[in-house]
This record gives structure tokens, C-alpha cells and sequence, in this order.
């Protein structure tokens, strides 16, 4: 390659992601295939067939939805990071301490994400169909059981495997032990993640109160033309109730503060360890100053709360908002610019310079990197408005309502997009300082052929009955659509 690193790099990276088996490529499309057909067929009842005079979502089980699609984007994402670092020859498994029997590999976690997401659209039509029909009996049960289920599967999926995903869960020990627990790479890349699902967590929060709620499945009959000052209608559990009682009550505005301070917290206090036994203020001091300054963005609206209301309101609120506006510009300038020249290096700290590094992975134009950095600076201003309780938000109340859905997908899609180019800088540079050495094997990926080998030593019978459950899942699902169409025989 005449000394081109970058060419011998993308030589050297031809095949690094493993080989596939054709069987699980082919597994992946069908499961890729039914989800999609899954997402049109939602859109259609949903957007295109709406039900009259019932808005799913003005109801308080809209919770339960939310929630369950990021965890499940979340998934997706982390499928989708794996194949883009191992077809550019990243060696996550080095650098998150890790070995192949600890971690999917990039086809069975997309495929793991694909039957979850299959299950969990397959609920939610059959929950819309069921709420906006009136068939007796079938809508009942099926009313009742699939907000509940839905939690239940995604927690079997959060554990099982148990020897793939405990590895993640002592992770998680470790940053919440913080900053007595563990500090390597792995910890610090989770504590990041746990950064950017503080709406996702709100959600979740929401969810087991809607949950534990009593008799929470009436609070989704209620339509349009329901007259909610009759007490008999839904036993105070429409969503002005059910927001009285969690979302915007004072423990869940207590709830809300906890969840967005307790991330940022971990995070900056793993820093602060870091420098306590290394003695150096750069980078570790610096980096706590970022996430401090995301502390302080919370706190300070916190404060307004407080504020309004009372009788000196008028002549604090104006120098309040202004601290606010002040604090929240330089804490997200200051971690955009951290994301950039510190995280990615994409361009040098000692001079000005717009120069992308020469030492790339991705075989990729520059321009994509360019596009990168404005999008992640978009996404961030969206992060840190996340921050904020809805609650108390100076600016985008209605905004946040509005699209906070999409404000906890598009931080996690901000995540992943760090998470790619923040790994292809650790395998080159080192950056942070993980490793007494900066040099990296390059990642070979791990074949699925002794998995497949395995399982064929174990006989088909495994196989066989995996293929079952599949098939008894359609057909109870084809079953309940087709009694809550037509009618059930029970009413």
C-alpha cells in the first residue's frame, strides 16, 4: 500500500466481520421481513383506519408502548453498532474486555431485536384492535393482559441469556456503585448510555405506575365523548387522572429530577476517581466539568420551579430564566466540542485546525465525518433539552409533550452514532487512557460455526422446538385477530 495506513487498514478489514452462516442471514430477513410487515400493518389501523372517537394516544397505556419501542430501538442500535465496527475491523471486544461467549454477535443480536420487536407489534395491534372493538369477552382478556405481558417479555429479553447479559448487568452494578465500583472503558461507555436514556427511564417509571395502578385497563376505553367528571366512567383513572396520580404529581416531579441528575452524577463521579488515582487534570477534570455543567442545567430548573408561584416570582423568574439560557448554551457547546475534538478527534486540540485526522477506519468519504459533527451538534441541543423535566421547562413544554418520543429516539440514535466513531478513536489513539499500551489486535470477528456446531451436538431437538414455539405464537395471534374481527363466542 506504499505506506498508506489507511489503505492497508481497509485491506486488512475485507471480511473482518465474521462469516455468517447463510442459515442466519436467511433467519434475520424472515424476522426483518415479518417486522416490517408488522410496522405497515400498525401505520394502517392506526393512521390510515382510525378508530372513531378513540385516541390511543391521550391514553395513560400509551406509557407502556413508548417505553417498550426505545428499549426495543435501543436493542436495534446496539445490533446495528456491532456490524459497523466489526465490517471496519474495531475490536470492541478488546476494548470492552470482553470475549465472544459474552457477547451476540452482530446477526444474533439483530435477530434477538427482530423476534422481541415481532411479539411486541403483534401486541400492539392486537391491544388497538381489542380497544377499538366492543366483541365481548376476547376484548376483556386481551385488554387486560397485554400491557402487563409486554413488561414481562421485555424483561425475559433483558435477562435471558443469562451468560450473555450478566456481564452488562455487573456494568451497570458498577456505574451505580459509583465511583466506589469498577472504572474501565466498559463502565464509562455505559454510564454515557444511561446519560442519554433519561426519558426512557421516565417512561419505564410511568409504566409500573400505570401498571400498579388499580383497575388500569378502564382508563383506555375512555373516548373523546367520555364525560370524565363522572366518577362511575373510569374510577379516576382517565389521563388527567392518571397524570395527577404519577407523571406530574409531586413524587413523580421528584421522580423526574432523580432520574435525570442520577446519570449525569455517575458519570462525573467515575471522573472525579479517575483523577483521584491518576493525578491528572486533563482529561479527567475536564471531562467532570462537562457533565457538571449538564447537573447545573438541571438543578437550575428545578429552581424555577420552585420559583413560580410565589410572590417574588415576577422579579426572580427574569434573571432565573437567564442564568438557565446562559448555563444551557456553554453545557451544550462545551459537551458538543467534547464529543468532537475530545471523544472522536476528529480535528487537533493544539491548533485551529478543520483537518480531519489522517488515521481513519470507516471507509468512508471525509464528508461523512463532516456530517457527523453538525448532526451531533443538532442532536445535543435535543439532549439537553431531554434533561429537563417537562414539568418546569422554561422553553418546549409543549414541544416535549408533543414529541417525546421522538426526543428519546433521536438522543439514542445521537448515542449510536458516538458509540461508532468513539470506538474507532479508542482503537487507534487510546484516547482515554484505558490501556497501558495503545496498540490493538484488529477484530477478525467470531464465526457463528462453533455456535451452529454446537447446537447441532445437542441434537435437532432443540431446533425443532424453537421452530414450534414460533409457529404456536402465530397461530394463537392469527386466532385472537380473528375472534376479535368476527366476535367472540363467549359474549
Amino acid at each position: 500500500c506504499s505506506g498508506d495506513v489507511r489503505a492497508a487498514t481497509g485491506d486488512l478489514s475485507v471480511g473482518l466481520g465474521g462469516t455468517e452462516s447463510f442459515e442466519s442471514g436467511l433467519n434475520l430477513g424472515v424476522r426483518g421481513g415479518i417486522v416490517l410487515s408488522l410496522v405497515v400493518w400498525l401505520l394502517w389501523d392506526v393512521i390510515i383506519d382510525p378508530a372513531e372517537g378513540y385516541n390511543l394516544w391521550a391514553q395513560p397505556v400509551i406509557y407502556v408502548f413508548e417505553s417498550s419501542a426505545s428499549l426495543l430501538v435501543l436493542g436495534w442500535l446496539w445490533g446495528l453498532c456491532v456490524v459497523v465496527w466489526s465490517s471496519a475491523g474495531i475490536n470492541y471486544l478488546y476494548i470492552f474486555e470482553l470475549s465472544s461467549k459474552q457477547v451476540s454477535s452482530s446477526t444474533a443480536a439483530l435477530s434477538e431485536a427482530a423476534s422481541v420487536s415481532a411479539l411486541y407489534l403483534a401486541a400492539f395491534i392486537l391491544y388497538y384492535k381489542a380497544e377499538r372493538n366492543v366483541s365481548g369477552a376476547v376484548d376483556e382478556y386481551v385488554g387486560e393482559a397485554i400491557p402487563p405481558l409486554i413488561y414481562f417479555c421485555l424483561i425475559l429479553y433483558a435477562i435471558f441469556p443469562w451468560r450473555k447479559r450478566k456481564v452488562w448487568w455487573r456494568m451497570v452494578l458498577n456505574v451505580v456503585i459509583s465511583p466506589f465500583g469498577k472504572v474501565g472503558f466498559a463502565e464509562n461507555f455505559v454510564a454515557d448510555v444511561l446519560t442519554s436514556l433519561v426519558k426512557v427511564m421516565s417512561y419505564v417509571a410511568y409504566s409500573f405506575c400505570f401498571l400498579l395502578t388499580p383497575r388500569f385497563v378502564i382508563a383506555n376505553t375512555i373516548t373523546d365523548d367520555t364525560n370524565l367528571d363522572d366518577a362511575s366512567t373510569d374510577d379516576g383513572k382517565s389521563m388527567e387522572d392518571f397524570e395527577a396520580v404519577c407523571s406530574k404529581s409531586g413524587w413523580g416531579g421528584t421522580l423526574d429530577s432523580v432520574i435525570s441528575l442520577l446519570p449525569l452524577t455517575w458519570r462525573m463521579l467515575q471522573c472525579l476517581r479517575r483523577f483521584y488515582y491518576s493525578g491528572d487534570r486533563w482529561p479527567h477534570l475536564f471531562n467532570a466539568t462537562k457533565y457538571f455543567l449538564s447537573i447545573l442545567v438541571v438543578l437550575v430548573t428545578i429552581y424555577k420551579g420552585e420559583v413560580e408561584g410565589t410572590s417574588d416570582a415576577d422579579v426572580v423568574l427574569p434573571y432565573v430564566t437567564a442564568v438557565w439560557f446562559i448555563i444551557y448554551f456553554v453545557s451544550t457547546f462545551y459537551s458538543w466540542w467534547w464529543d468532537i475534538w475530545v471523544d472522536w478527534s476528529f480535528f487537533p486540540r493544539d491548533r485551529f485546525s478543520l483537518a480531519l485526522r489522517p488515521e481513519r477506519m470507516y471507509d468512508v468519504s471525509s464528508g461523512v465525518y463532516y456530517v457527523a459533527v453538525i448532526a451531533d451538534f443538532l442532536l445535543r441541543c435535543l439532549w439537553t433539552m431531554s434533561l429537563i423535566p417537562v414539568t418546569n421547562a422554561p422553553i418546549g413544554r409543549d414541544l416535549q409533550t408533543i414529541l417525546k418520543p421522538f426526543l428519546a429516539g433521536a438522543e439514542m440514535f445521537r448515542r449510536a452514532l458516538w458509540a461508532c466513531f468513539r470506538l474507532e478513536n479508542e482503537h487507534l489513539s487510546n484516547v482515554g487512557g484505558y490501556r497501558r499500551v495503545n496498540f490493538i489486535p484488529l477484530h477478525f470477528g467470531h464465526s457463528e460455526d462453533k455456535d451452529r456446531k454446537q447446537v447441532q451436538e445437542r441434537g435437532h431437538c432443540l431446533e425443532i422446538t424453537d421452530r414450534a414455539k414460533v409457529f404456536a405464537a402465530v397461530v394463537l395471534v392469527c386466532l385472537l385477530l380473528y375472534l376479535i374481527s368476527n366476535g367472540s363466542p363467549f359474549s
